[in-house]
């Protein structure tokens, strides 16, 4: 921001002319060049020669010069313009000039604009920025102290460090109006933005020179009420209002996610412990070795439990099957299993007398189960349990899932019998696998659902509430 009212310069002189490249006077145009491949390849931008096939990227002033249609999109949508006045705190500024400016670093459109404005009483040159919807006002500022060249890629200024990291190169690719100097498309310099305290700092460097400003942040509404009220006031009214209802709205949408996420929390806790899910065990068979052609060997076991009470219909039940690794653990093999409910009448109907007398009774009814006419069991569940190891290009890995869980409906109240078969790479215990029973649950299934709903429903809002905009420029306030 280079400020000196003795030297005021007009700048809206910028003749069109034929833009040529300085290496052998052919035309330039708009091109690309390729850069990486696969998911890494980019398309960079680039001014090239027609004639010597000369390449000029943003770290040139050609770059600019050919893109300056890019870089002057959108020159009429802002806060300020030449020629308005306006007044802040009593004094009354007449903007005079404009500069736009592009991060050279940055391949998509990154400006801010510079609005170089005098105070009319005392003729004395400020600069408005405005940049992403904030709007600050800059004046020169002699500091106490400033070392450009200090150590460690640092500089100091009055007396703190500031690391030379925090500087970007920007160039000018717009200017009009009058200036305190005479600029030129394209010309770069190096650009230190700090903040000490509530004041904004702004070195800029350039080859012939350094220049130091001081400003403060200004409302958009402050901007707009001195300078354009008559123009935006009513949109930025309607902006303002709609911004506050989506957030009003966001934040009522954020508290009903905390109510549900609790009610999740409750249900996941609800429910009671069937006892006897696994009381009276009746085994039928124990690791029965069979082995089918061209397969490997597999062992089954068979294990009855029960009966236990369910009393409560239409009740939402849980079975939860696990492998005690405290009796066998699993170790690089697979078990699967199969769980059933059965009511206690419908099975003694096929085995009048359930004990260890009638144990052949029994196992002949079950392994004939899958070919009744009528289905015997009211439930079934079934699922695999794992654990395996390996290496990769990561190296070593383990993994297992020794424990399975899923939700029921039971239709009818009354007694059911637990029976389970375990299918298995190796011999293994039956008491290796519980089995725990709960009833009375609260199904949270719906509240996920609605969770979901309201989450997006507050991110759409709370968005909304800080990008609506009817106005042609951004406003961020």
């Amino acid at each position: 921001m280079k400020s000196d009212p003795g030297k005021k310069a007009a700048a809206d002189d910028q003749s069109v002319k034929a833009i040529t490249c300085p290496s052998c006077g052919g035309p330039l145009t708009q091109g690309e060049r390729v850069e990486g491949s696969g998911d890494d390849r980019e398309e960079i931008p680039i001014a090239k020669c027609s004639s010597c096939g000369r390449e000029y990227d943003q770290h040139t002033r050609e770059y600019y010069e050919v893109y300056a249609d890019t870089f002057t999109a959108g020159r009429d949508d802002t806060i300020f313009k030449l020629g308005a006045k306006g007044v802040l705190d009593g004094v009354e500024y007449e903007i005079i000039g404009r500069i736009r400016y592009q991060e050279e670093d940055e391949y998509e459109l990154s400006t801010w604009d510079e609005w170089l404005a005098v105070n009319t009483a005392t003729g004395s040159c400020h600069w408005f920025l405005e940049e992403e919807g904030n709007c600050f006002i800059y004046s020169d500022y002699v500091p106490q102290s400033i070392n450009i060249d200090g150590p460690n890629n640092t500089f100091e200024f009055e007396g703190r460090s500031i690391t030379r990291n925090r500087g970007f190169v920007a160039r000018i690719v717009m200017y009009e109006g009058e200036l305190t100097w005479r600029p030129r498309i394209g010309e770069p310099m190096t650009v230190y933005d700090f903040k000490i305290g509530g004041a904004y700092y702004t070195i800029e460097q350039s080859d012939d020179e350094v220049s130091i400003s001081r400003g403060i942040k200004i409302g958009v509404k402050t901007a707009l009420e001195a300078f354009r009220k008559d123009e935006y006031s009513e949109q930025y009214e309607h902006t303002v209002r709609r911004r506050k209802l989506y957030r009003r709205k966001a934040l009522i949408y954020l508290a009903t996610c905390v109510i549900t996420a609790g009610l999740i929390v409750h249900s996941c806790g609800s429910g009671s412990r069937v006892e006897g899910s696994m009381s009276n065990p009746l085994v039928l068979k124990n690791n029965a070795k069979t082995t089918e052609q061209g397969q490997e060997e597999v062992f089954t076991s068979e294990v009855l439990y029960g009966p236990v009470a369910l009393d409560d219909a239409k009740n939402l039940c849980e079975f939860n099957v696990t492998v005690d690794g405290t009796v066998q653990p699993l170790s690089r093999e697979w078990q699967s299993f199969r769980v059933m409910l059965i009511a206690k009448e419908r099975l003694q109907s096929l085995v009048p007398v359930i004990d260890h007398a009638h144990l052949k009774e029994a196992e002949a009814a079950l392994d004939d189960i899958e070919f009744q006419p009528e289905p015997v069991e009211s439930y079934v569940f079934q699922g695999d349990f794992w654990d395996e190891d390996g290496t990769d290009s990561e190296g070593y890995w383990h993994e297992s899932d020794t424990s399975l869980s899923k939700s029921f409906v039971m239709q009818d109240a009354g007694e059911y019998y637990v029976y389970l078969t375990l299918y298995s790479q190796k011999t293994r215990k039956i008491e290796s696998v519980g089995i725990q029973l709960n009833t009375g649950l609260k199904s949270s299934l719906y509240l996920f659902l609605v969770l979901g709903v309201l989450l997006v429903l507050m991110t759409i809002n709370w968005s909304k509430s800080r990008t609506y905009n009817v106005l042609p420029f951004a406003v961020n306030e």
